[in-house]
């Protein structure tokens, strides 16, 4: 059997040697790896160039499709394509020094994060964003945390982003918009470095680090919903940092000491307290890790890193036991009914106990372009094929390393995740669990084109031609995955239709309810007026969900008169105003009007929403033309 070369000759040389000196401790390597000269930052100015025009085509692309012009999807694409594939073609590369590598990944990173301020570059915009500027409106109104968030229950108890984010305004006095922009930039970078740092270290190689952090970039949230104003933008920089931690600590290049056990228990802390599921996804992993250590090959060597491991896992578990007992013990119940329905939904469908989810569509009958959903499942296919190169790959140079060994098995729930999308109630939860695959998939996936001999004219032709714009397709794809068509383009006001349903007309009717009624008052409206009313209006919104009348304020809606069942649903849910936005009755929403509203055949009826016009005891306070506010305080204590 012929032998790996333990010493590599010729151009992958000075790979091999960068690669050997950042693994080897800092007191006894030179200051400056071999091969790489102070001025190494090879192709990364022209690349940045070609990302600044990239994003300058996003920008058109943007300001076409608020103008209704229909090229804007084009400008919009285009430049998303010319900002990924030269950074794919240049990370696939053989010449890059680990300092140009490590900036290309910052650099597209930053880029592709600046896509989403583009896309809302003066408010919040998204659902989640709104549910948690809710949560920092009442921080920075009552100097205290933990209140009541009418809109998500959950998000008061895991208030670290929030805690940043104030913390940056009232140090610079920047708005809330911007000093949030400035919080999930640096965490972007956080990310993005902390993960280069885990892979090169795993990996032994800048260059697997830089292509496993550019496959991650690859996952269909990384350009939208992980970089929104929500607690898991800044969880998932935390315990990346935490996980690179771990990884010295395995390897006994950082001891235990008090000040790194003070720094690692003070980032599990703070992951704890930003998000729930990052936290216990890292402590689970951390625990796999120490297992598959104490079963490696290797007893002695095992031991002992299970030793270090477990310690480092034990931190987490300490710092989120006691975040959970003394805090918050709502996430068990926020997340079981989540994660048992999605399993329960993949069982029955298993058994032919409910039909399949169609892809691509949604309840009211939207259907993707053709292309978009051929771009998608090529992106699938191609995330699925690289795996088997990747694990051959990772079985030939680590299979006796627990940690590599835990990431391959992470690496083999991907596809039960693409049969939750088969299911209506498992599609969300399979699409949020890509940003934490995609840290194994992007390390397991990336030994296979790092691993080939190609180099010269050839290898560029390969990496050109091949490579990166397979890479392109997956970004697209995952694009296409993890965002609505609607969403990705800001434009005018779309009839349920997420961010598309926030607009000014909305907002400004949220601001006048603050400004007239003052906060608190309890008032209910569609899916989009209650979350404008109860984040920027500071109202006490009531919900299908939070108040547990799922079905009764629908009705208040839909229903042709008020009678006696809608004003037991009044009574019960204590509600003084309601609002009513005319547009819902236009067309049948992109998803839905209401929360646990049933797919629609039809729109609502303009009738059953101008019947409070002609009912005693109800006063009209606002009326912008489509948004028409009402107390119907007479209703709840009239005759």
């Amino acid at each position: 059997m012929r032998r790996p070369r333990l010493v590599p000759e010729g151009p992958a040389a000075g790979e091999a040697l960068a690669a050997t000196a950042a693994l080897t401790p800092a007191r006894a390597r030179p200051a400056l790896a071999v091969g790489e000269p102070h001025d190494a930052w090879g192709r990364l100015p022209e690349l940045s160039l070609v990302a600044a025009c990239g994003l300058l085509l996003v920008a058109a692309g943007d300001t076409a499709a608020w103008r209704g012009e229909r090229f804007g999807a084009a400008l919009f694409w285009a430049g998303l394509v010319g900002l990924l594939l030269p950074f794919s073609a240049r990370l696939l590369a053989y010449g890059p020094s680990r300092r140009e590598r490590l900036g290309l990944v910052l650099v597209l990173g930053l880029g592709l994060y600046l896509v989403k301020v583009f896309h809302s570059p003066l408010h919040f915009t998204d659902i989640d964003e709104l549910s948690h500027y809710r949560t920092i409106n009442d921080i920075l109104r009552s100097n205290h945390l933990f209140h009541e968030n009418p809109l998500l229950t959950v998000s008061p108890f895991y208030p670290g982003l929030e805690i940043a984010v104030s913390a940056v305004a009232r140090i610079s006095g920047l708005g809330l918009y911007p000093s949030a922009v400035v919080v999930v930039s640096c965490g972007k970078l956080l990310l993005l470095l902390s993960l280069f740092l885990f892979f090169e270290r795993v990996g032994g190689s800048s260059r697997v680090a830089g292509i496993a952090c550019l496959i991650y970039t690859l996952n269909p949230n990384f350009v939208f919903f992980d970089s929104n104003f929500s607690y898991e933008s800044l969880a998932l920089p935390l315990a990346a940092l935490t996980l690179y931690l771990a990884a010295l600590v395995a390897s006994g290049q950082l001891r235990l000491r008090a000040p790194a056990i003070l720094g690692i228990f003070g980032l599990a802390w703070a992951t704890a307290a930003t998000h729930h599921m990052t936290s216990y996804i890292l402590l689970l992993f951390l625990a796999l890790w120490t297992l598959l250590a104490v079963l490696g090959p290797e007893p002695d060597a095992g031991r002992a890193e299970a030793k270090r491991v477990g310690l480092v896992t034990l931190l987490v578990l300490v710092a989120i036991a006691i975040w959970t007992d003394l805090i918050s013990g709502l996430a068990i119940a926020y997340l079981k009914p989540v994660l048992g329905n999605a399993a329960l939904g993949l069982v029955r469908l298993a058994l032919r106990e409910q039909s399949a989810r169609q892809l691509f569509h949604t309840g009211s009958g939207y259907v993707a372009a053709a292309w978009e959903r051929d771009v998608a499942v090529a992106a699938v296919a191609l995330t699925l094929l690289s795996l088997p190169f990747g694990l051959w790959q990772v079985w030939r140079r680590y299979r006796a390393r627990a940690l590599v060994v835990a990431l391959a098995l992470v690496v083999c729930i991907y596809p039960l995740t693409l049969g939750l999308r088969l299911t209506s109630v498992g599609a969300e939860t399979s699409n949020r669990a890509a940003e934490f695959l995609f840290v194994a998939i992007g390390f397991v996936a990336a030994p296979g084109p790092a691993a080939h001999r190609l180099r010269g004219r050839l290898g560029t032709l390969m990496r050109v031609s091949v490579l990166a714009p397979c890479a392109t397709v997956m970004f697209v794809g995952g694009l296409i995955i993890g965002s609505a068509p609607w969403a990705r383009l800001p434009g005018p006001y779309i009839v349920g239709a997420d961010d598309r349903s926030i607009d000014s007309e909305g907002i400004a009717a949220a601001e006048w309810t603050l400004g007239a009624l003052g906060p608190d008052n309890r008032i209910t409206s569609d899916r989009y007026g209650t979350l404008l009313l109860g984040s920027i209006g500071e109202q006490r919104s009531v919900t299908g969900l939070i108040d547990r009348i799922p079905t009764g304020l629908i009705a208040l809606f839909t229903s042709p008169t008020i009678g006696l069942d809608e004003l037991n649903t009044i009574e019960h849910g204590d509600i003084w105003y309601i609002e009513i936005d005319r547009r819902i009755s236009m067309s049948l929403p992109r998803t839905t009007y209401f929360d646990s509203d049933p797919p629609r055949s039809s729109p609502v009826n303009p009738a059953a929403l101008a019947k409070y016009d002609n009912l005693d005891g109800v006063s009209r306070l606002y009326d912008s033309g489509n948004i028409i506010l009402y107390d119907i305080n007479g209703l709840r204590y009239g005759p």
